[in-house]
């Protein structure tokens, strides 16, 4: 036997052997371009020129190029100059034969059709064409097509005029030493066996049939966007950072409502892909000049939107949202916030105090925005850009229907509470107020946002919470009660007490900070982790154990390099406070 008829034989044995073995592999393309096919990449197959080719300007050259494996040729003929070619199909008289033992198998001659079909053109002789192997041949066709060969008892269609057919069993084959011509051709034979292997595996796996999509189906479906560039971007954004943003949103309005917006609106269109480009470019080596060119695309559609605000749409509101989310991740390249987007948000939000409680896509970028709003306000210790007393009245008058809207309230008490604490008016009433609110809230809260369960930790607990609301309504109390701890002005003892006084003060505060960090150390939840990471610029000088600052200083670098999410200026100002030395702070950054 020939080394390559050989060889398709043991595969062909050690796959009946093994069936979980059998690797069935994607059929080449037929269509795609020459130039395609020497650089070793894809082709579209688009018609007359494919894209590849189109874009860098290459000479798109179709044609056959597909490598066949030679049939056996005699002696003789290897060293004849006069050989056309006819006898490549043919089996030197001293082939030997591998019996096929209780199999019966009927041949299709389709030498000239198999031929014809892989010869490049205008080739004059069938010497310079180039052949395929048969098992890899389009024409090698699995059992249950028409004109299939297999095992008896398997249905057949009409031949071919061209094949000849010939049913044969164990005593009809050729005897060691015979001339084998005719229709007993060495790729039909082969590939009869391959295909009764195959029909033997899908009869094992319950009757499924192997097959692959052909390259010639037309798909009819007309798709929303003709870019797959902005298809992936937004697909991107769905996926990855739509959840950040509606991790307090029942409706998730920013994961299902906005991709179909922005099909339609330019606007929100531009600052979507803004948004998700920027991500890929810190993360997974995206080009950065397209999340700039989106961004400067969105921004030149807003100013004009800008003249009027009682005017602004849902989708204006969304828009400047995600600008402000662009803004922050920015600013771990730049080096800093210039809050640009926030102040422009806060702009539309402060002209009008029904968005929190007026529902759809309006409320939910609302409580995206005071989160926004709270980030910097804790980071950089200044009262919010939010005017909180327009929506005072409303929100007090407001009863959280479900978790969601539970974990919303906490949020703006905290909201409350940061206004408070770094404003320059303190009265004691106004503290008290807040410090009922938040007990209030905590003993009022629905028994879903306990924590699950609540371990020993290495540095701090480990607290598992059933969904991410929880853990996020659960760590903005945490923030608020050490707000309240630390600008009670009638907490620490100004002569004899101070010690004791400073003492409790202090483990109060390691209490609800191990609570508060805990949770995003025991999960790994980018929500929980950028609540935390902002909190951590009030509680940093109270955090004394050496094994959580260094647990935290790790949270922070895995977010940045993770989520993008700027925290080197947090953690410079954290290890400042805990007077780690230069090289310590290199160690870990």
């Amino acid at each position: 036997m020939g080394s390559a008829a050989r060889t398709r034989a043991e595969t062909i044995n050690s796959t009946k052997s093994k069936p979980c073995a059998l690797v069935v592999k994607t059929r080449r393309t037929r269509t795609g371009c020459l130039t395609c096919r020497d650089r070793h990449v894809k082709c579209d197959e688009g018609a007359p020129i494919c894209e590849r080719c189109r874009k860098v300007g290459r000479e798109c050259v179709r044609g056959w190029n597909v490598k066949f494996v030679h049939g056996v040729r005699t002696a003789r003929e290897t060293v004849n100059d006069e050989w056309d070619g006819s006898a490549d199909y043919l089996f030197d008289a001293r082939q030997k034969w591998v019996p096929i033992r209780s199999v019966n198998l009927t041949f299709v001659d389709e030498t000239n059709g198999t031929r014809s079909s892989y010869t490049r053109p205008n080739v004059s002789s069938p010497a310079e064409s180039s052949f395929i192997s048969p098992i890899q041949s389009p024409n090698a066709r699995h059992p249950s097509s028409p004109s299939a060969v297999g095992p008896p008892g398997h249905q057949q269609g009409s031949s071919s005029p061209r094949s000849h057919v010939v049913t044969t069993h164990r005593d009809d084959l050729p005897p060691p030493g015979a001339s084998f011509h005719g229709p007993y051709l060495s790729h039909n034979i082969i590939q009869s066996v391959v295909d009764h292997s195959l029909d033997l595996l899908g009869n094992a796996a319950g009757g499924e049939e192997l097959s692959s999509t052909p390259p010639e189906t037309v798909f009819h479906e007309q798709g929303k966007l003709s870019s797959e560039e902005e298809t992936y971007l937004l697909h991107h954004f769905i996926r990855d950072r739509a959840p950040l943003l509606d991790i307090c949103d029942p409706h998730q309005h920013f994961a299902r409502l906005v991709p179909e917006l922005a099909l339609k609106s330019p606007l929100l269109f531009n600052a979507v892909l803004a948004v998700s480009a920027h991500h890929l470019s810190r993360t997974a080596g995206y080009d950065p000049m397209m999340a700039e060119m989106y961004h400067e695309r969105c921004v030149e559609i807003l100013i004009p939107l800008l003249n009027d605000m009682s005017l602004v749409s849902d989708e204006v509101v969304a828009a400047t949202v995600l600008l402000r989310y662009y803004e922050q991740m920015s600013s771990a390249v730049t080096g800093f916030d210039c809050e640009r987007h926030l102040t422009g948000t806060s702009a539309f939000m402060n002209s009008e105090s029904t968005c929190a409680t007026t529902g759809g896509l309006r409320q939910a970028s609302f409580w995206i925005f005071v989160r926004q709003d709270l980030d910097v306000a804790l980071s950089q210790q200044r009262p919010l850009r939010l005017n909180l007393e327009a929506y005072a009245v409303e929100m007090d008058l407001d009863i959280p229907s479900d978790d969601w809207g539970w974990a919303n309230r906490i949020v703006w008490i905290t909201a409350e509470v940061v206004a408070f604490s770094f404003g320059w008016d303190k009265p004691r009433m106004k503290y008290e107020e807040l410090r009922i609110k938040t007990e209030a809230w905590m003993h009022r809260k629905p028994e879903s946002l306990r924590p699950l369960c609540v371990g020993r930790g290495s540095a701090f607990p480990t607290v598992y919470y059933s969904q991410p609301c929880h853990a996020i309504g659960m760590q903005y109390y945490h923030i608020t009660t050490i707000l309240l701890a630390l600008v009670d002005s009638q907490r620490l003892k100004i002569g004899f007490g101070h010690k004791e006084s400073r003492r409790q003060l202090q483990q109060e505060i390691a209490h609800h900070a191990g609570l508060l960090f805990g949770t995003c150390t025991t999960v790994d939840d980018p929500g929980t982790r950028i609540t935390a990471c902002n909190a951590l610029s009030v509680c940093a000088p109270w955090l004394t154990d050496r094994a959580q600052q260094e647990s935290l200083i790790a949270m922070l670098r895995g977010l940045e390099r993770d989520v993008a999410w700027p925290t080197r200026r947090i953690a410079l100002g954290a290890m400042a406070e805990w007077n780690w030395t230069e090289e310590q702070r290199r160690r870990f950054l």
